[in-house]
């Protein structure tokens, strides 16, 4: 019961060269920023999660945004009431109200029946149609779990005209697979909206079924102008010039979704820890999507280790060596040495923990 009625409440709720760089803001700097309005929070629904379902104050205030028509808890208590007869624990209940929070809204005595209804005719061929997709059910359950928005959209008129539109664009079977399962919420998008996506990252100079064509469009659909905007602004404040971001997304698209936080985290580590150039920074963009916790700087500190005990080769590219796979980095870093220094491993997945607890 608890999986129906949360499935029912998911339907309830190159060349760069070749281009000319003065259409870059044109093409790259498209969307418009959509202010919000929040709920006030003194609704009565605020206190009442908070008091009934355990919801911190902050949590209640983001979920009483969909309640503002709700003039009393009598139709909540009802839900609630229901919900608890069908063998829901109060986690459970939390944890529904707190992703769908619109179903306390909903007459309790309809409830059963849409449920079923809703599993006949959205649920079972959605995921029939995912499976002619998808590799294993796994992945499914992953997309599902992943796309809220996907699962509320309707099947004939969102989900397959964005795939028949990324076919147009030369994507194949296994391509379509994998931007279901990383890219999820692109699938969700009004299918003009994606086509707009889509000539753009062409225009840009990405070429038609390349893997780097879906994760630029991944990119540009799921930034505003004003957040593109402002990172733009921020990589000018360490030197970069448009053109080089620009250049940089060529290179590498997921580089412009990282967050400005880490942006900035990322250049005070390179610059001033390691005394790096900007430039070679500009030339290898995806340095900025590895991690500072799991990957940058406890490579950094391992290989300190290893130049002390005067096991590291001159040089060595710190850069280079950040690019590397972790089975390319243990191998030749780690593995080589263990006859010299037999708890090399250890000491490496020691400068891992250090880092997680700065």
């Amino acid at each position: 019961m608890y999986s129906c009625i949360s499935h029912r409440c998911v339907f309830l709720r190159r060349s760069a060269a070749s281009r000319d760089f003065t259409n870059f803001r044109t093409l790259l700097l498209f969307s418009t920023a959509i202010g919000e309005n929040p709920l006030p929070q003194t609704h009565f629904m605020v206190d009442y999660l908070v008091e009934r379902c355990g919801f911190s104050r902050e949590n209640a205030i983001n979920a009483s945004t969909s309640l503002t028509r709700l003039k009393s808890p009598e139709n909540p208590d009802s839900v609630i009431g229901f919900l608890k007869k069908s063998d829901f624990e109060d986690t459970h209940i939390k944890k529904l109200i707190s992703s769908f929070p619109h179903l306390v809204a909903k007459c309790p005595a309809l409830l059963h029946y849409s449920i079923d209804n809703h599993i006949d005719n959205h649920i079972r061929p959605k995921i029939d149609f995912l499976r002619t997709l998808l590799q294993n059910d796994d992945d499914v359950i992953r997309v599902l779990k992943r796309g809220r928005r996907l699962c509320r959209c309707n099947l004939h008129e969102i989900i397959m005209p964005n795939i028949e539109i990324l076919r147009r664009y030369g994507a194949i079977d296994s391509q379509i697979s994998s931007c279901l399962v990383l890219h999820t919420q692109m699938f969700a998008l009004n299918p003009d909206r994606l086509e707009d996506v889509a000539v753009r990252v062409e225009k840009i100079g990405f070429k038609r079924g390349s893997p780097m064509f879906f994760c630029a469009t991944y990119v540009l659909r799921s930034l505003s102008k004003a957040t593109i905007e402002a990172k733009v602004k921020m990589l000018k404040s360490f030197g970069w010039s448009e053109e080089d971001v620009f250049s940089a997304f060529l290179k590498a698209p997921l580089f412009l979704s990282v967050s400005e936080r880490k942006f900035q985290a990322l250049m005070r580590f390179f610059l001033d820890e390691l005394g790096c150039e900007p430039s070679e920074l500009r030339s290898r963009p995806v340095l900025f999507m590895y991690s500072l916790e799991k990957r940058l700087p406890p490579r950094h500190n391992f290989l300190k280790i290893l130049k002390s005990k005067g096991l590291l080769e001159e040089g060595v590219n710190f850069l280079s060596v950040a690019q590397m796979s972790e089975r390319l980095f243990l191998k030749k870093f780690v593995l080589q040495y263990l006859d010299d220094v037999p708890d090399l491993k250890e000491t490496y997945k020691g400068c891992m923990k250090i880092e997680k607890l700065r």
